[in-house]
C-alpha cells in the first residue's frame, strides 16, 4: 500500500503568514511596526501583527526594574542628605517622586505580564475598521508618540539644566545624578508616558469599531433593502457585543495601572501647583509649570477618550435596537400564519433590545470597579483641580 507524504506544517503556516503579510494594508502595516519599535526598546514584543511563542525577556526585564529601582532610591538619598531641614515643598517633591516611583513600577509589572494580550488586542480592533479610520488612527498615534517624546526630552532638559544651577557638588556625585536623570526621563517617565499613550490608542480603537458598525448600518438603511433580515441583525449584535468583549478585555488589562496612573497624576498635579502657588521665584514656576503640563495633558487625554467609548457604546446600542425593532416590526403582518411561541419570541427580542440601550450607559471604561469613565467624570476632574487651586490662592 502507497504511504502518502503530507506536507510539513510549518513550511504551510510560513506561507499563510507570508501571505497575510502581503495582503495587510499599508497603513496597519505602519501602525504595527511603530508598536513594535518603540516597545522593543524596552524588550517588550508588543504588536498588533506579531505574538511571541518563545521565552519572554526575563533578562532584560530584570535590567530594567533594577535600573528603575536604584536610580530612584539613589536619587531620592541623595536628596535626602542635601536637605538639611526639610520645607513643604521639599516634601512635595519626595511625595511627587515616589507617586511616579510606584506607577512606573506596576506600569512594567503590567506590560511584562500581559505583553501578548496587549497585541492580541491591537490585531483584533485593527481587523475591525476601515482603510480611512486606520488612516485617521495612524495620525492620532504619530501627534500623540511626538508629543510624549517632546515632553520627555523637554523634561530631561530642564532637570539637567536645574541640577548644574542649583547645586554645588563635586564632579562624582554630579555625574552620578546626571546618569540617574537620564535613566529616569529614558525608561521610566518615557515608558510609563509611552503606555498611556497605548491605552488612549486603545480607546480610539474601540471608538473606531463603533463607529464602523454605525456607518454600515447606515449604508444598509439607505439601501433598496430597507429592512434588514434576521441574521444580517444578528450580525450586527455579534459584532457589538464582540467590542463589549474586548472593552473587558481592556478593564482588565489596565485594571491595576488605570487606577494608579490617575491617583499619582492626579497626586503629583497638586503638590506641583503647591509648588507654584508657595514660590516667589517666576523661574520655578515657569519651570514647574512646564514639567507638569505634559503630565496633566496626558491625563485629560484618558479621560477623554476612555469617555467617547462610553458615549460611542451608547449611541450603537441605540442604533442597533431601532434597527431591530424596525426589523421586527416588518414582519407584524405575517404573525398570523405564526405560530404563539414565535409571537412571542418576536416580542421578548424586541424587549430585551430596548433594555440593551440602558444596558449600554454602563458600559465603558472602569477603573478598578470604583468608577466608570464618562463625560461627567472630565468635570468633577476640573472641577477638583479648579477648586484646590482656589483653596491654594485664599490660605496664603
Amino acid at each position: 500500500m502507497q504511504t502518502i507524504k503530507l506536507p510539513n506544517v510549518r513550511y504551510i503556516n510560513t506561507y499563510w503568514t507570508r501571505v497575510a503579510h502581503v495582503i495587510m494594508d499599508y497603513t496597519t502595516f505602519k501602525i504595527n511596526r511603530a508598536w513594535r519599535l518603540a516597545y522593543k526598546y524596552y524588550g517588550f514584543q508588543i504588536s498588533g501583527d506579531y505574538i511571541t511563542r518563545k521565552p519572554k525577556a526575563l533578562t532584560c526585564f530584570v535590567v530594567l526594574i533594577t535600573l528603575h529601582t536604584l536610580s530612584n532610591t539613589v536619587q531620592l538619598t541623595l536628596f535626602s542628605l542635601a536637605v538639611d531641614q526639610f520645607s513643604v515643598n521639599d516634601l512635595c517633591a519626595v511625595v511627587s517622586q515616589l507617586a511616579h516611583w510606584i506607577q512606573s513600577c506596576i506600569c512594567l509589572l503590567t506590560l511584562y505580564k500581559n505583553q501578548n494580550h496587549f497585541s492580541r488586542c491591537l490585531n483584533q480592533l485593527l481587523s475591525n475598521i476601515n482603510t480611512n479610520h486606520k488612516k485617521q488612527i495612524w495620525t492620532y498615534l504619530i501627534i500623540l508618540v511626538t508629543l510624549t517624546i517632546v515632553g520627555t526630552i523637554l523634561g530631561l532638559i530642564i532637570d539637567m539644566f536645574l541640577l548644574d544651577f542649583f547645586q554645588n557638588v563635586e564632579v562624582i556625585v554630579d555625574v552620578i545624578l546626571q546618569i540617574i536623570l537620564i535613566i529616569h526621563w529614558s525608561i521610566s517617565n518615557f515608558l510609563n508616558d509611552l503606555s498611556k499613550t497605548l491605552f488612549i490608542y486603545y480607546c480610539i480603537l474601540l471608538t473606531f469599531n463603533f463607529e464602523s458598525i454605525i456607518i454600515e448600518m447606515k449604508k444598509h438603511s439607505s439601501s433598496s433593502f430597507a429592512f434588514l433580515n434576521k441574521r444580517k441583525t444578528l450580525y450586527y449584535h455579534h459584532r457589538f457585543y464582540k467590542i463589549i468583549h474586548w472593552i473587558e478585555k481592556i478593564n482588565k488589562l489596565f485594571n491595576p495601572l488605570l487606577a494608579v496612573w490617575i491617583t499619582a497624576d492626579v497626586i503629583y498635579t497638586c503638590l506641583m501647583l503647591r509648588v507654584c502657588t508657595s514660590g516667589k521665584n517666576n523661574f520655578i514656576l515657569t519651570v514647574t509649570l512646564v514639567q507638569t503640563a505634559p503630565k496633566l495633558m496626558l491625563l485629560i487625554l484618558i479621560y477623554k477618550y476612555a469617555a467617547q467609548v462610553n458615549e460611542m457604546a451608547r449611541i450603537s446600542a441605540i442604533k442597533v435596537t431601532k434597527l431591530t425593532v424596525s426589523n421586527v416590526n416588518t414582519y407584524t403582518h405575517q404573525m398570523i400564519n405564526l405560530p404563539e411561541n414565535q409571537i412571542d419570541a418576536n416580542n421578548w427580542q424586541c424587549e430585551m433590545l430596548t433594555h440593551d440601550v440602558s444596558f449600554a450607559s454602563s458600559i465603558g471604561i472602569e477603573v478598578s470597579g470604583f468608577f466608570l469613565i464618562t463625560k461627567g467624570t472630565i468635570l468633577t476632574l476640573i472641577g477638583t483641580l479648579f477648586t484646590y487651586i482656589i483653596i491654594l490662592f485664599q490660605t496664603q
